[in-house]
């Protein structure tokens, strides 16, 4: 899978997505097309678009775009 099929899967707000970073627990919830849950461990953000969900730096001062090659355990 690569960026674009997973920006694509996330704003198709079927269900739920859940990955690791860092051998943390994440998660991207879509609510709406304006509303995104989204959480690092237990650190929680909602975002507003599909796009502050791929630039809000909630990963360890990281964007979903920057460790994107780094997640594991996609769960979708």
């Amino acid at each position: 899978m690569n960026l674009s099929d997973f920006k694509d899967r996330i704003n198709s707000l079927v269900n739920f997505v859940d990955f690791d970073y860092n051998d943390i627990p994440c998660g991207i919830y879509p609510i709406n097309a304006e509303h995104f849950d989204m959480w690092y461990g237990e650190e929680a953000v909602v975002a507003k678009s599909i796009e502050e969900v791929f630039n809000i730096r909630i990963f360890d001062g990281k964007s979903l775009t920057e460790i994107f090659n780094h997640i594991t355990n996609i769960d979708i």
